[in-house]
Formats: C-alpha cells, structure tokens, sequence
C-alpha cells in the first residue's frame, strides 16, 4: 500500500459512523462510463472511468513463434503504461504492473480468450495479443477499472489480414476469438473498520485493512489478489464473495448492454 493519505483516521471514523467520504453507500459503485475505439492506431482500444479514475487500454497484434508447451495457442501479453504527464495522482510502476498481472490472470484463466484459434501455423506462427494498460487518473480501484477497459477493447478488436508474411493492418478480418459467454470482470472490495466498501476510491484504500480483489467468470473465480497490511478475516470471506458475485453480475450486464449497442 501507498503512505497515509491525510484524514486516514476522518475515513476510518466515517466508516464506523455508516459513512464514506464520497457519501456513497457501501456497497455502491461511483459513476462508470466506458467507450470504444479510442486509439487509432491499435485493433482494438477502450477507455473505462470509474468516478476519477481513468484507465485506456490498448491492443496491438503480431504474429510470433509459440511457447514450446502450447505450439497451436497465440499468446497473450499484458503490460501498464503510466501515463506522466498528468497532474493526477499516478500509481508507482510497480503498483501498475500488479494491475497489469492480475489482468492477464483473470484473462488468461477465465477462459475468454480461445487461444487455439489464435494459432497460424502449428509450432510456427501464432499471433500475439499485445495488451497494454494506460494509467490515465488514480483515484482508487485500477484493478476493476483496467478490467473493464480490456474487455471492451478486446471485444472490438479485429484480426488485421495476412499477406504471406506481411501483416497489413490497414485492413481487417476477422473478430477475435472471444467465448462471450466466459466475460470475466475484476471486482475489488476493501475491508476497512469491520466493514466492507465495494469500488474503493483513493483515500478509502489508503486507509484500508485489506483489498480483495476477485477476478469472476461466470459463476466462478478465476483470479485472486490480496492488498494491504492486515490479514482477511475467515469470518469475512462469505459476505466478500456474495458481495463480489452480486457487483459482478451488474458489471457483466453493463458490459453486454455497451457491447450490444
């Protein structure tokens, strides 16, 4: 976790009054907007706010040789890119790069990506799924943010058309291989004073006990990621995960009704 912010204890104090610093309930997400296509230059992009926080997520493609273990799968690779010129609170390297892991995981094990398909040429060719993560404003809860963003950016993406060994991306083919169906979300909860905060913002994560952040797919979890100072209670873990899977079916049906428009 980062130092204190100022009025750690003004948000542990509101916290055990029934209250949060933004005036939202506990269990109430901020404002999300999401929009699509908004890098030129890459297959598929997606831009995803969650109040203040704002995160672009990029997807490039090109073809490399396969892992020895998996030669008929393409590869997916994701990387976090902060974004420095703002004047907004930017999250150290290492703080983006965990987002940019716990991503890839929930990704790579929610089985949305069909790798398979991705191949070209058996133990030769397979194309590469190059994700990249831009931290435009911290204001609490990336994890969640950069999920949303990738999905998006992932679903509107197109397989740029092959010219022998030639990728010519100014013209496009087909979707990614994507099993919808398998739509996987990153859901984070903060434990603060015995309660539980869902979409925490900046200040209330600074004075957390502890972040669980979930990765879900359709009715399982495929992802896990622990922050903060003090252990999760046992006691705790069952209202997390209804809690958790309760957002995520929300996030899911947001997600669908975008894509759908």
């Amino acid at each position: 976790m980062s130092m204190l912010v100022p009025g750690y204890e003004i948000i542990r104090d509101l916290v055990k009054n029934g209250k949060r610093v933004d005036n939202r309930e506990f269990i109430q997400y901020r404002g999300v907007t999401i929009e699509k296509e908004v890098v030129p230059n890459a297959e598929g992009s997606a831009r995803a706010r969650i109040g203040n926080t704002e995160v672009i997520v990029g997807v490039k493609l090109d073809i490399r040789e396969p892992f020895p273990d998996t030669p008929n799968e393409g590869i997916l690779i994701c990387d976090a890119n902060l974004d420095q010129e703002t004047e907004a609170e930017i999250p150290s390297y290492k703080e983006a790069l965990e987002v940019a892991r716990v991503v890839d995981r929930c990704l790579r094990h929610s089985g949305f990506l069909n790798f398979s398909k991705l191949c070209i040429e058996e133990g030769k060719k397979v194309w590469a799924v190059n994700l990249d993560i831009a931290v435009i404003n911290h204001d609490g809860n990336l994890f969640d943010a950069a999920s949303l963003a990738a999905i998006v950016a992932l679903s509107c993406t197109k397989l740029p058309k092959l010219e022998g060994e030639n990728i010519v991306r100014e013209e496009k083919t087909n979707p990614l291989p994507l099993k919808m169906d398998n739509i996987p979300l990153l859901i984070s909860i903060a434990g603060v004073e015995d309660k539980l905060l869902v979409d925490p913002n900046f200040e209330e994560e600074q004075a957390s006990d502890f972040i669980l952040t979930l990765g879900i797919s359709e009715g399982r979890i495929c992802a896990i990621q622990k922050r903060g100072l003090k252990g999760l209670p046992l006691s705790k873990i069952d209202g997390i995960l209804d809690l958790a899977f309760e957002i995520y079916s929300k996030q899911r049906e947001s997600v669908l009704k975008f894509l759908n428009k």
